[in-house]
């Protein structure tokens, strides 16, 4: 039961912040971290398909920009973004 207590104030809490934003552009940044809360993720990044239909890096919480922009020759980091450029478009 605690356990469950602890998900709903968290989520009320998400709630509030997500209602609080006024930024249009910091509201995607506050939907993240609040989503990298409820997973218990140590970081995560979003990606938007621009209507070109190339994915575009959105927002970041705890991870290396360099990390995330390197190359496609960094297979991991490539290999993802291919992986949600072609959910997105599921």
């Amino acid at each position: 039961m605690t356990r469950r207590i602890a998900h709903l104030e968290r989520t009320v809490a998400a709630h509030r912040r997500l209602l609080a934003e006024e930024e249009p552009e910091r509201l995607l940044q506050v939907a993240l971290e609040a989503i990298t809360s409820f997973l218990d993720a140590d970081r995560g990044f979003a990606l938007l398909r621009e209507p070109d239909g190339r994915p575009r890096l959105r927002a970041v919480h705890n991870v290396d920009l360099e990390t995330v922009r390197a190359p496609p020759s960094a297979p991991c980091v490539a290999s993802r973004t291919r992986r949600c450029a072609r959910a997105s478009r599921s």
